[in-house]
C-alpha cells in the first residue's frame, strides 16, 4: 500500500466519523408562533451610532423621534429605544437631551392628527410646509398647531 492510500483510507474514515457525530446532533425543531402573546410583551428598539461625520447627531435624532410615535400594537408604553453610542460624543447625548424635550410635544401631535410622515425633518420638508399653508390641511387648529411644533423643531424664524 502506497502513502497516499493510507491517507485517503484516513480522510474516509474521520469523513464518516464526522457524519455520525453531526447527524447525532441534528434535532428537528418546530416553531410556535403565537401573535396573540405579542401584545403582553415588551418591544426594545435598539438605535446605534459610531461616527459623527457619517452618523450626524441629527439622523440619530429623527430615527428615534420616528421610533417613539411608531404605532405598537398594544399599548405605546410597551415600546422601549435604546441609543448605543459607541463614539461617546457629548454631541450626541445634548442632540438626544434635546429630542427628549421636543418628543413631549411631537408623539403627542403625530398621534392627534394621524401624522403618517413620522420623522421631523421630513414632515417639515419645503414640500409639507407648501401643503400645510396652501390649505390643503382641512384644520385650522392642525395649521396653528403645526406652525407651533416647527418653530419648536427648528427655533424660532
Amino acid at each position: 500500500m502506497t502513502t497516499w492510500q493510507v491517507e485517503m483510507g484516513c480522510e474516509a474514515w474521520f469523513t464518516f466519523v464526522w457524519v455520525l457525530v453531526i447527524s447525532t446532533k441534528w434535532n428537528l425543531l418546530h416553531y410556535l408562533i403565537f401573535p396573540q402573546r405579542l401584545l403582553q410583551r415588551f418591544t426594545d428598539m435598539f438605535v446605534t451610532t459610531a461616527d459623527l461625520e457619517l452618523e450626524p447627531p441629527i439622523i440619530t435624532v429623527n430615527t428615534v423621534l420616528s421610533l417613539m410615535v411608531v404605532d405598537y400594537p398594544g399599548a405605546a408604553h410597551k415600546l422601549a429605544v435604546y441609543v448605543s453610542d459607541d463614539a461617546c460624543s457629548p454631541l450626541t447625548f445634548f442632540a438626544l437631551s434635546e429630542a427628549a424635550k421636543f418628543a413631549q410635544l411631537w408623539v403627542p401631535f403625530c398621534r392627534i392628527y394621524n401624522i403618517q410622515v413620522r420623522v421631523p425633518f421630513r414632515y417639515f420638508s419645503p414640500a409639507a410646509e407648501q401643503a400645510v399653508s396652501t390649505g390643503r390641511s382641512d384644520s385650522l387648529e392642525l395649521q396653528q398647531d403645526w406652525k407651533h411644533i416647527k418653530i419648536k423643531h427648528s427655533g424660532p424664524l
